[in-house]
């Protein structure tokens, strides 16, 4: 790991600055991206991931040559100039000067000096820069707006990178330089990380055709069967010792002590609910029945695979603005180039790890998406397939993989959306979720609910129930 203000970096055998680790608890928080998650993608208010649109405001972080390619694909550029709400963290007033000596000095490579660097748009916890240098080079800089963050989830992020680079061939950014301190002369906690080529997905993904949808989505399956080849005995995060260390997650104050790492899904999933909580006693009135519910649920699958160890490394938020794309030939297929934003991922059951991507899940919004539904169908069912024939033909892990989408439960998924995925703003907030998961798993339980609310008409993909494998 690199960087730490006050320290000379050592050079190690392929170039790039080390410095020893960390010791002290300055805050921070990182990806490994080219740029920003948009905020909508951690809005806690939105009901359910089919309604999480990827219609973030924000640029291609290609390279001039694919720039010059996909001009027209462009979406409203980094520094648009939205304006901060008043509950958003402020924005961060950075020293240039120093942030050019640092990557002059400390960037690997022979770059010569960092001449210019350009402002970018913003995300719900970071803002972003391209650093150019004197030989045309150019990296990324990313720079966290909450100045009360744990490093772990830093340290989290690029050890996780790191597990990926090394055991994957998933394309993911290298990271330069850490520094940790978010009282550096810079201004901010930041890192510096490769500029990796390609478009995010959801700027494109209107623009393709069924069969470049059909590509695409075979590429998401390589990645996710990869994530899937990765085993672990805990859920948690990785660590700074490439270990399954402590849960990194949004819906953990920052306050709260760490929590795990953990042996079962019950005991994962029942942290959130805890019999010792700061929540107001309305609320915790609920928690009771929850527990019981979830921890029955989850204890009846003793014997499923898809619940239970081997874990799987899960990225923390597997969505089209995480996924980037080259795209030069317009009658070619797209190519991945890039998995970014690996901050919150943890090890989890193989269940949370084969999911349906939001963008071909179904929502009731329009005549417009209603006309999706099709295409929808027959892209999800073709994941599966694809995900499937990783696997050989007969063996369990082909099994598996089908049956993490035949099993999918509304106990399961919305209460991950309801309670792992983000904090609670308010109590307010908080009443009114815990409430209404406990009121629908009590009066319908989970037989006659939907894992997935986007539809009201939802029902299971009737390709899941057959027994037939067809390899291509």
């Amino acid at each position: 790991m690199q960087s730490s203000e006050g320290t000379i970096p050592q050079q190690q055998s392929d170039g790039r600055n080390i410095v020893p680790e960390p010791v002290d608890n300055h805050a921070s928080n990182s990806e490994d991206v080219a740029a920003p998650k948009d905020d909508a993608s951690s809005n806690p208010s939105i009901l359910t991931d089919a309604n999480r649109s990827s219609s973030e405001s924000s640029s291609t972080t290609s390279s001039r040559k694919d720039e010059d390619n996909q001009e027209d694909l462009d979406v409203e550029g980094y520094g648009s100039g939205h304006s901060w709400a008043s509950d958003e963290y402020e924005a961060l007033d950075l020293n240039y000067d120093a942030l050019k000596h640092v990557a002059t000095c400390y960037v690997p490579g022979d770059h010569g000096k960092c001449t210019n660097i350009e402002t970018l748009e913003r995300g719900s916890f970071h803002e972003i820069r391209i650093l150019e240098f004197a030989d045309g080079w150019s990296c990324i800089g990313r720079f966290t707006r909450n100045k009360h963050e744990h490093l772990s989830i830093t340290e989290s992020e690029i050890a996780t990178v790191k597990y990926v680079r090394q055991h994957t061939t998933i394309p993911v950014p290298e990271t330069y330089f850490v520094n940790f301190d978010p009282t550096h002369a810079v201004g901010s906690a930041f890192v510096l990380m490769e500029r990796m080529q390609g478009i995010h997905l959801y700027a494109i993904w209107e623009k393709l055709n069924t069969d470049q949808r059909f590509a695409v989505v075979e590429q998401i399956a390589d990645v996710l069967a990869q994530l899937a080849s990765l085993k672990f005995e805990k859920i948690g995060s990785i660590n700074i010792h490439g270990e399954v260390g402590p849960l990194q997650s949004h819906a953990i104050p920052p306050t709260s002590s760490a929590r795990g790492p953990f042996s079962s899904v019950a005991d994962y999933m029942l942290s959130f609910v805890p019999d010792v909580s700061q929540s107001p006693a309305k609320v915790k009135a609920y928690y009771p029945e929850i527990r019981l519910r979830v921890r029955k649920y989850v204890e009846d699958q003793t014997d499923d695979p898809i619940y239970n160890p081997p874990f799987r490394l899960i990225h923390g938020d597997f969505d089209a603005q995480n996924l980037l794309f080259t795209w030069p030939d317009r009658s070619q297929s797209p190519k991945l180039s890039g998995v970014i934003d690996w901050d919150y991922s943890y090890t989890g059951p193989l269940y949370y790890l084969f999911e349906y991507p939001i963008f071909i899940q179904d929502v009731d919004l329009s005549a417009a998406t209603e006309a999706k539904y099709p295409e929808n169908k027959l892209l999800r069912k073709n994941l599966v397939r694809f995900l499937a024939q990783r696997s050989p033909k007969g063996s369990i892990e082909r099994e598996d993989a089908r049956e993490c989408f035949r099993q999918k439960s509304f106990i399961m998924n919305i209460y991950r959306n309801f309670f792992m995925t983000f904090g609670w703003k308010n109590a307010e907030q908080e009443l009114n979720r815990v409430q209404r998961y406990a009121d629908e798993i009590c009066d319908r339980g989970d037989e006659e609910w939907f894992p997935y609310t986007g539809r009201c008409d939802w029902e299971p993909d009737s390709e899941l129930e057959s027994e037939v494998e067809v390899d291509k």
